[in-house]
């Protein structure tokens, strides 16, 4: 029965918007993350406001430095001084003395050769062009120097790039000043000059990583407040034994986990000797549907706004990429960048939209009280009590000491840790060695009265988090139980019980002793057992403005960059 200091769960309603914060530990470290990626971002973003833009090589002109005019100058823009002016010229010349650039051959972890040629930035060098006089040029300090050069056969001795040799040239001249932007061998373009850009490109895929990182942790507003509530509930250690012969298990304790009562235990000294009889007063389960109703996410969290932003970023980069001047990396990476945005959003949408689905297919079947149900589909939430046949007692493993009593149905497994290979290839897992399972029909109790419930007719069951972990060294024993006490969500199919199937001694004035529920498929939904009642289901509900619409809107965005 609810008091005065049980938590109100149809209080639940969090209307326009919520700060839902990470409520774990991996939420947390992925939040942090996130929030470095952000940071990273303003601190890439305002670097990338001091590189000057350079225009493209498209937009250079190809003409000896001397004949430059007033009419090829102009204001060099962003990231020069304000008043800076130049002229970008683009042709080509023979090396008379200096060197442009110089190359080595090295080796990468696995032994393969490879050729580099770097742009050498000391001393000047002079160019003499197919037309007009020699001239004099010096890498620009203010950006790095790219080379553009062949592949050499390695391995060789050292190579450099200077008199004698032909170059292509990207310039920036400046009143009698000749600066070096790029260069590149006879036969190839001189690179493009994207510092600027690319600083900035940098710092939208820093701010996509974050948005990502923080929008797949959010939790949602109802699983904050339910994992808020729930902390009132201790541990909770499972009953063994009979109907009307029941005593505290022997062996772990139930810790409180995402599948635990929310609000209070119902208590074992008001059950009923008869587990098909009501409870005392008769009276629902404080966590019954029928009891706290449905809960009402916020519309929007930190899920949904660090969604729009990862798209905004994807969707910005990718076009960035592909409209504005750069290598043929850059071609590749935006086309890459785009076809992925729409598989991504496509995947995402289609996930929302099949868990948005389950969830209101939760909420929108009714729960039945177990006293009052009728043959056929229906979903019931409960309490797990022993059926006819008791509880069960097992040794994980077989070791005495790791005694489970209380369960109605259990798996374990038993691992080993291994590892293979050695240096850098070494990899160490855990392998299953043995596992285990086994269930007895048990009874759902929703304080109505109780129904048997056979859980080897589903095919497969949730038990939630584990119910212990043992180990030591190199290996390990993990449990999972159904337990006496804990509670449980059913949804199936209610069948009457053959003659066979009942118990000696049942009283048939009980409408519900007549009864079993089994997994069935053909119930026409998907049947499910779980640990946990409707709430602990619903914990992840999310608004259908987030669960649809965000993800919709999301997967027109991305095919923005094939029109860009």
């Amino acid at each position: 029965m609810e008091d005065s200091t049980t938590p109100d769960l149809r209080s639940l309603n969090h209307g326009l918007f919520q700060l839902t914060l990470p409520n774990s530990g991996r939420q947390m470290i992925a939040w942090f993350i996130g929030i470095v990626c952000f940071l990273v971002t303003g601190i890439l973003f305002w670097i990338s406001l001091t590189i000057p833009d350079i225009a493209p090589t498209n937009e250079a002109y190809n003409m000896h430095p001397d004949e430059v005019t007033s009419n090829e100058v102009r204001l060099l823009g962003k990231g020069f001084k304000s008043d800076e002016t130049g002229a970008y010229l683009l042709l080509s010349g023979e090396i008379q003395d200096g060197i442009i650039a110089t190359g080595y051959c090295s080796q990468d972890d696995e032994g393969n050769w490879q050729s580099n040629t770097d742009g050498y930035e000391h001393g000047s060098i002079m160019i003499l062009p197919s037309n007009g006089s020699s001239f004099n040029i010096t890498w620009y300090r203010e950006l790095s120097p790219e080379f553009n050069a062949f592949e050499r056969d390695c391995p060789t001795d050292d190579w450099e790039i200077s008199q004698g040799d032909v170059v292509n040239l990207f310039l920036l001249k400046q009143g009698n000043d000749l600066w070096l932007l790029s260069a590149a061998e006879e036969g190839l373009d001189a690179p493009e000059k994207t510092g600027r850009e690319d600083m900035q490109r940098i710092a939208l895929l820093t701010t996509a990583i974050g948005s990502v990182l923080m929008m797949v942790t959010t939790p949602s507003s109802l699983s904050s407040d339910l994992k808020k509530i729930r902390k009132l509930s201790g541990d909770m250690i499972h009953l063994h034994g009979s109907p009307g012969a029941l005593e505290p298990s022997k062996g772990p304790v139930r810790s409180n986990d995402e599948s635990s009562w929310i609000l209070s235990v119902p208590n074992h000294t008001i059950w009923s000797e008869n587990p098909y009889m009501a409870d005392e007063g008769s009276e629902l389960i404080d966590e019954h549907p029928i009891k706290v109703g449905t809960p009402s996410p916020a519309t929007f969290t930190l899920y949904s706004i660090n969604g729009i932003i990862f798209i905004t970023a994807t969707t910005w980069l990718a076009s960035d990429l592909l409209a504005r001047h750069g290598s043929g990396f850059h071609w590749f990476a935006g086309n890459v960048m785009r076809l992925g945005l729409v598989i991504f959003t496509i995947i995402w949408a289609y996930l929302a939209f099949k868990r948005w689905k389950l969830v209101h297919n939760i909420i929108d079947t009714p729960t039945s009280k177990v006293r009052s149900v009728a043959v056929g589909a229906a979903e019931l939430v409960g309490q797990v009590r022993p059926g006819p046949e008791g509880t069960l007692s097992f040794n994980v493993g077989g070791d005495e000491s790791r005694l489970v009593e209380g369960a109605v149905a259990y798996k374990w497994v038993e691992e080993e840790h291994v590892c293979r290979g050695s240096g850098e290839d070494r990899t160490c897992s855990w392998e299953t060695r043995r596992k285990e399972n086994a269930s007895v029909p048990f009874m759902l109790h929703d304080g109505t009265g109780g129904i048997l419930v056979d859980p080897s007719s589903w095919e497969k069951m949730d038990y939630g988090g584990s119910l212990h972990r043992w180990g030591g060294g190199k290996w390990r024993w993990t449990v999972h139980v159904f337990g006496a006490g804990d509670p449980v969500y059913c949804l199936g199919r209610v069948e009457t019980r053959k003659d066979d199937e009942k118990e000696e001694g049942l009283d048939g004035s009980i409408p519900n002793a007549q009864l079993i529920v089994r997994g069935n498929k053909d119930v026409g939904m998907e049947t499910k057992l779980n640990r946990g009642t409707e709430f602990s289901l619903l914990s992840s509900l999310r608004s259908t403005t987030e669960a649809i619409i965000v993800p919709l809107l999301m997967l027109v965005s991305s095919i923005i960059p094939f029109f860009w």
